[in-house]
């Protein structure tokens, strides 16, 4: 009966609902239901994104090790929608950020032919409500050629997988 610490203030009000086997049902079928949500909408006009959704990004410019530094930010764009009990949460071409987590540059003989490195992981997407959400994704790793003494380079379109970080209530627009 863990739902029952929120519904009482003092102990005399607790020794009340203890005695009450009717009101003791009430609040354990309560505490089942959860909050009341109409065909996936809370009655706020809000839905929920659950942690875990898969959100598939690609890259919007060419990223390469010879100009890129770690922590710099990347633009992404969502590649298709993201939808929550039908309503639209994430549009097609939304606004997303990956950062530059790892950078090596080519080097030729003098360095052994170390290869060049680059590495970005997505971290953000924008909802419909504007809000930004925070993901999880794998890294996305690409090498040159050290003997050629080519930089890595990670292409315009490359796609990314990411997943929604935590739970988040999003507020629908009106004209979907």
């Amino acid at each position: 009966m863990i739902a029952l610490k929120y519904f009482y203030f003092n102990s005399f009000q607790k020794i009340r609902i203890m005695r009450n086997p009717f009101l003791l049902y009430c609040i354990y079928l309560c505490s089942l239901i959860g909050p009341v949500e109409l065909h996936g909408q809370a009655a706020d006009g809000s839905v929920t994104l659950p942690a875990g959704t898969v959100i598939s990004l690609y890259t919007n410019e060419t990223i390469d090790s010879g100009s890129a530094e770690i922590g710099h930010t990347v633009d992404l764009f969502v590649r298709s929608q993201v939808n929550v009990s039908g309503n639209v949460i994430i549009n097609t071409d939304a606004i997303g950020t990956a950062i530059v987590r790892v950078v090596e540059k080519a080097c030729s003989s003098r360095c052994g032919f170390q290869e060049a490195k680059i590495t970005i992981v997505p971290e953000t997407v924008q909802t419909i409500d504007g809000q930004t959400i925070y993901l999880r994704g794998m890294p996305l790793a690409r090498t040159g050629d050290g003997y050629k003494h080519t930089e890595a380079e990670i292409t315009v379109g490359t796609l990314l997988s990411a997943r929604v970080l935590n739970n988040t209530k999003i507020y629908l627009i009106d004209n979907q």
